[in-house]
């Protein structure tokens, strides 16, 4: 709390309320845009994070059941649906992942590489957003206290150069 204000709720990924979901699930909805022409791995040859009993001192370690990897779940254009959605993510300007996929290669792992991201084409706009869209959603995000009213405008534009950026 500052100044007698709560900061606004937590944005995280949660079952809960649907905005959390497994990686399978985020990556066949990316499968199921047949036009988007990325090449993704299959899902099986993800890994499964182990729970290790932190208790055990046997050796070799016993391991308990996998437990299931969660994302947030994505949207129609493909862009997550928790967080601070910026006006670009917002409009679907593209669909903006956190991870690329690696196109296959015999006698390798078919993996992703997180943490570098991808910017791929919007998956079911009719057009581009346009500035009343760009402008209503970085309004919002003033109103919820995540963009100060000053950087208004210029989230606007960074989102219309990446909106350039997209253009054929």
């Amino acid at each position: 709390m500052c100044a007698g204000i709560d900061p606004e709720p937590s944005r995280i990924p949660r079952q809960a309320d649907g905005t959390a979901t497994t990686r399978e699930k985020v990556l066949a909805a990316f499968r199921d845009a047949s036009t988007r022409g990325a090449a993704l791995p299959d899902v099986e040859h993800l890994p499964w994070t182990p729970e290790i009993d932190p208790g055990s001192t046997t050796w070799p370690l016993d391991l308990g059941q996998p437990l299931v990897a969660l994302v947030s779940a994505v949207d129609a254009s493909g862009n997550e649906v928790a967080g601070i959605r910026l006006p670009a993510v917002a409009t679907a300007v593209a669909a903006y992942t956190g991870w690329n996929p690696r196109v296959h290669v015999d006698g390798l792992p078919d993996v992703l590489y997180e943490l570098i991201g991808s910017r791929l084409p919007a998956w079911t706009q009719a057009g581009p957003p346009d500035d009343a869209a760009l402008r209503a959603a970085a309004r919002a995000l003033v109103a919820d206290r995540f963009l100060l009213p000053e950087d208004l405008e210029l989230a606007v534009t960074q989102a219309r150069s990446q909106l350039r950026e997209h253009r054929p």
